[in-house]
């Protein structure tokens, strides 16, 4: 079993979150104390004293001057991201200093490098990749504030996992943190899972681990979907290893359960979410052996990627090697061939495996041309609507087709030649390969 370290919240403020009254929830509490013999902290909400579980407790390091709100406001509204990095690192400079403030300096700077981590470098944008690695590493090396090295360890260690060679990296970097979480076991659990060659036995003991935090309520604030998302790989392996058949058919059924409890909810951060929800449920669903409700969810999740980060994103790729699968199971070879045709721009690229491409393609030429195929499962596109792939640029095609793709690798779109051009210059100058 994993345990669970207790985060110094004492002279801090926090947020409540996942309490049984609706009344405190979600409201901002300010830490007197720490009573050692119940495991409580003692929190005063709106002038009274509540004795509230440290997992149910999240740290909000407030604004206290005009210059720390307008950084903050500017994380909030995604403005930060347009803004030029030397003056973003030039205002958290002008803010350091000892103390409380020291902690909410550095909470902020973790948080925008995970907002960029989540759309900037998410769509390939890697310019500033060495710098946001320097300022992780300071944060681990120097702060005094375990919490944040914690997710600064685990922040890097998904950064890592965005470029090659650096595995055992990786494995360090979360190895180390796994008994001093503080709620983060489904993060660790999820980003394990996706790495190659992590031990079956540790990914079990996580995943349950995992679970159980999951059930009581007693993990970080977002371990849903870091649960979710890191039960599908693991359930991939599992399949694979053929061992406890059962209890994986068990286990499958609870995370269908999860995942269609969350799909109701609508409030904003599960409405961000729904798609990559959707990305799981058709997992489950392909599991299952219901490969149209597979394919309705894949093609949601798709569609979202596709005009939020644009086409040329290894998700992309494994939503299109994907949706191979559904057809060859359903018996539409040539939906198939469509499918297959696009992942060949990204094993070109060596974004999709060329291994899985060859297995896929030898399925299909096994198949027989489809007589007549049902019309529910016949569809004239596997591609979305996809967002210009340049880092400047946010638009979105407004019909299939409107964008021209890169004639060379046929992976990225433009809205227009001077996008291409800021592109070319930006990144995909190193990346473009030429098309098969």
């Amino acid at each position: 079993m994993v345990d669970i370290d207790i985060p110094d919240l004492v002279g801090k403020t926090v947020m409540l979150k996942n309490l049984n009254t609706a009344s405190f929830n979600n409201q901002l509490g300010f830490v007197k104390g720490w009573d050692k013999n119940r495991e409580l902290f003692l929190v005063e909400i709106f002038g009274e004293l509540k004795y509230i579980k440290p997992i149910n407790l999240d740290c909000y390091p407030r604004p206290q001057t005009p210059e720390e709100l307008n950084l903050l406001e500017s994380m909030g509204s995604w403005e930060i991201l347009n803004v030029d990095l030397k003056t973003v690192l030039k205002n958290f400079n002008l803010l350091e200093s000892d103390g409380p403030e020291q902690y909410r300096h550095t909470h902020w700077k973790i948080l925008w490098i995970r907002l960029f981590l989540n759309t900037k470098i998410g769509s390939g944008d890697h310019r500033y990749n060495s710098k946001f690695r320097a300022i992780l590493k300071k944060i681990i090396d120097h702060s005094k504030f375990e919490d944040l090295i914690v997710t600064a360890k685990i922040l890097l260690a998904i950064m890592f996992s965005k470029e090659s060679g650096h595995i055992e990296e990786m494995m360090e970097l979360l190895g180390s943190c796994i008994r001093k979480n503080f709620g983060l076991t489904p993060r660790i659990f999820e980003r394990l899972a996706g790495m190659p060659g992590t031990p079956f036995n540790i990914l079990q003991t996580l995943y349950f681990a995992s679970k159980d935090m999951v059930i009581s309520k007693t993990a970080a604030y977002g371990s849903n979907h870091w649960f979710i998302f890191g039960a599908v790989e693991f359930f991939k392996i599992w399949k694979e290893s053929r061992m406890f058949r059962k209890d994986l058919v068990h286990e499958i059924k609870f995370l269908r359960h999860k995942i269609e409890s969350l799909l109701v909810l609508d409030f904003p951060d599960f409405r961000m979410q729904r798609p990559y929800f959707a990305r799981a449920l058709a997992h489950v669903c392909f599991w299952e052996q219901n490969y149209q409700d597979a394919l309705t969810n894949m093609d949601r999740f798709q569609k979202f990627v596709s005009s939020t980060h644009g086409h040329g994103v290894s998700c992309v790729a494994d939503s299109y090697e994907f949706k191979a699968k559904c057809y060859i199971k359903l018996g539409n070879r040539k939906m198939a061939q469509k499918a297959l045709k696009k992942l060949k721009h990204f094993k070109k690229a060596g974004i999709a495996g060329k291994s899985t491409f060859k297995t896929l393609q030898i399925q299909i030429q096994k198949m027989t041309t489809n007589p007549e195929p049902d019309e529910e499962i016949e569809a004239k596109n596997v591609r979305n609507k996809v967002m210009c792939s340049s880092f400047s640029c946010n638009k979105v095609e407004p019909h299939l087709r409107a964008f021209k793709s890169c004639s060379r690798c046929r992976l990225v779109y433009y809205c227009s030649p001077k996008c291409q051009k800021i592109h070319w210059k930006d990144a995909h100058k190193k990346k473009c390969v030429k098309a098969v």
